[in-house]
Protein backbone atom coordinates (compact mmCIF):
# COMPACT_ATOMS: atom_id res chain seq x y z
CA UNK A 1 0.00 0.00 0.00
CA UNK A 2 2.87 2.33 1.15
CA UNK A 3 4.25 2.02 -2.54
CA UNK A 4 1.29 2.39 -4.30
CA UNK A 5 1.02 6.08 -2.63
CA UNK A 6 4.36 6.83 -3.25
CA UNK A 7 4.23 5.81 -6.66
CA UNK A 8 0.72 8.30 -6.90
CA UNK A 9 2.50 11.34 -5.44
CA UNK A 10 5.74 10.66 -7.49
CA UNK A 11 3.06 10.58 -10.51
CA UNK A 12 1.19 13.58 -9.43
CA UNK A 13 4.34 15.97 -8.49
CA UNK A 14 5.54 15.47 -11.64
CA UNK A 15 2.81 16.38 -13.30
CA UNK A 16 2.43 19.56 -11.13
CA UNK A 17 5.70 20.45 -11.65
CA UNK A 18 6.14 23.98 -13.58
CA UNK A 19 8.54 24.92 -15.84
CA UNK A 20 9.93 28.57 -15.11
CA UNK A 21 9.51 31.58 -18.15
CA UNK A 22 12.74 33.49 -17.95
CA UNK A 23 12.38 37.37 -18.30
CA UNK A 24 11.09 38.80 -21.48
CA UNK A 25 13.02 41.63 -22.64
CA UNK A 26 11.07 41.72 -25.92
CA UNK A 27 7.49 42.04 -25.24
CA UNK A 28 6.51 44.06 -28.03
CA UNK A 29 7.58 41.59 -30.85
CA UNK A 30 7.44 37.82 -28.80
CA UNK A 31 5.85 35.71 -26.64
CA UNK A 32 5.95 32.84 -25.14
CA UNK A 33 2.89 30.39 -24.82
CA UNK A 34 1.83 27.01 -24.80
CA UNK A 35 0.81 25.03 -27.68
CA UNK A 36 -2.99 24.07 -27.33
CA UNK A 37 -2.51 20.82 -25.34
CA UNK A 38 -0.70 22.32 -22.56
CA UNK A 39 2.59 20.20 -23.30
CA UNK A 40 4.77 21.94 -25.19
CA UNK A 41 5.53 25.86 -24.93
CA UNK A 42 6.87 28.18 -28.34
CA UNK A 43 7.19 31.49 -29.02
CA UNK A 44 5.52 33.88 -31.03
CA UNK A 45 7.26 36.36 -33.04
CA UNK A 46 5.38 40.04 -34.07
CA UNK A 47 6.86 42.35 -36.49
CA UNK A 48 6.67 46.24 -36.02
CA UNK A 49 3.51 47.07 -37.54
CA UNK A 50 4.30 48.75 -41.19
CA UNK A 51 3.56 47.47 -44.77
CA UNK A 52 7.01 45.33 -45.15
CA UNK A 53 6.86 42.33 -47.48
CA UNK A 54 10.35 40.88 -46.94
CA UNK A 55 10.79 39.32 -43.36
CA UNK A 56 14.43 38.32 -42.09
CA UNK A 57 14.31 37.30 -38.76
CA UNK A 58 17.55 36.35 -35.99
CA UNK A 59 16.77 34.99 -32.20
CA UNK A 60 19.47 34.26 -30.09
CA UNK A 61 18.19 32.40 -27.39
CA UNK A 62 20.35 31.41 -24.33
CA UNK A 63 19.76 28.27 -21.59
CA UNK A 64 21.61 27.19 -18.56
CA UNK A 65 23.96 24.70 -18.29
CA UNK A 66 25.10 22.88 -21.49
CA UNK A 67 22.19 21.74 -23.88
CA UNK A 68 21.49 19.54 -26.71
CA UNK A 69 19.28 21.39 -29.17
CA UNK A 70 16.24 22.57 -27.44
CA UNK A 71 14.93 24.85 -30.13
CA UNK A 72 13.49 24.07 -33.44
CA UNK A 73 13.54 26.15 -36.42
CA UNK A 74 11.80 29.03 -36.71
CA UNK A 75 9.00 28.49 -39.29
CA UNK A 76 5.68 30.69 -40.60
CA UNK A 77 2.73 31.04 -38.12
CA UNK A 78 0.31 28.97 -39.19
CA UNK A 79 -2.42 31.40 -37.77
CA UNK A 80 -0.98 34.68 -38.98
CA UNK A 81 -3.59 34.59 -41.53
CA UNK A 82 -6.99 33.85 -39.37
CA UNK A 83 -5.54 36.78 -37.10
CA UNK A 84 -4.51 39.64 -39.59
CA UNK A 85 -0.90 39.22 -38.68
CA UNK A 86 1.54 39.47 -41.60
CA UNK A 87 5.04 38.72 -40.95
CA UNK A 88 4.53 36.29 -37.80
CA UNK A 89 7.15 33.40 -37.20
CA UNK A 90 7.30 30.83 -34.38
CA UNK A 91 9.68 28.80 -32.64
CA UNK A 92 9.03 24.95 -30.55
CA UNK A 93 10.82 24.90 -27.56
CA UNK A 94 11.67 21.18 -27.38
CA UNK A 95 13.60 18.80 -24.10
CA UNK A 96 12.26 21.74 -22.18
CA UNK A 97 12.20 20.07 -18.36
CA UNK A 98 12.66 23.15 -15.68
CA UNK A 99 12.79 26.67 -17.46
CA UNK A 100 12.33 27.63 -21.08
CA UNK A 101 15.34 29.24 -23.16
CA UNK A 102 15.73 33.47 -22.57
CA UNK A 103 15.61 35.08 -25.81
CA UNK A 104 18.97 37.80 -25.70
CA UNK A 105 18.47 39.27 -29.13
CA UNK A 106 16.23 39.69 -31.80
CA UNK A 107 16.21 41.37 -35.18
CA UNK A 108 14.36 41.67 -38.01
CA UNK A 109 15.76 42.85 -41.51
CA UNK A 110 19.27 43.53 -39.64
CA UNK A 111 17.37 45.90 -37.43
CA UNK A 112 17.65 44.90 -33.67
CA UNK A 113 14.24 45.08 -31.99
CA UNK A 114 15.92 44.07 -28.47
CA UNK A 115 19.37 43.01 -27.05
CA UNK A 116 19.73 41.58 -23.34
CA UNK A 117 22.41 40.23 -21.55
CA UNK A 118 22.33 36.44 -21.42
CA UNK A 119 22.84 33.91 -18.32
CA UNK A 120 26.41 33.26 -17.02
CA UNK A 121 28.96 30.49 -17.98
CA UNK A 122 27.89 27.86 -18.38
CA UNK A 123 25.42 28.23 -20.58
CA UNK A 124 23.96 27.41 -24.78
CA UNK A 125 22.94 30.15 -27.13
CA UNK A 126 21.28 28.99 -30.28
CA UNK A 127 20.24 31.62 -32.84
CA UNK A 128 18.08 30.68 -35.18
CA UNK A 129 16.50 32.62 -38.53
CA UNK A 130 13.55 32.31 -41.06
CA UNK A 131 13.28 34.64 -44.22
CA UNK A 132 10.27 35.24 -45.87
CA UNK A 133 8.83 37.05 -48.52
CA UNK A 134 5.13 38.05 -48.73
CA UNK A 135 5.16 39.95 -52.06
CA UNK A 136 2.24 39.60 -54.22
CA UNK A 137 3.32 38.79 -57.50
Amino acid sequence: MLIIWLTLSWIFLSSAQKVYVPYNCCVNYFKYDLVDDGSVYMGIFTPPSGSNSLYKWSATFDIHGHSAIFLSPLMPYPNNKSNDQRGQVIVYFVNINSELPMLTHLSLNEHTLCNVTGYGSPSTKITVKYEMNLSRS
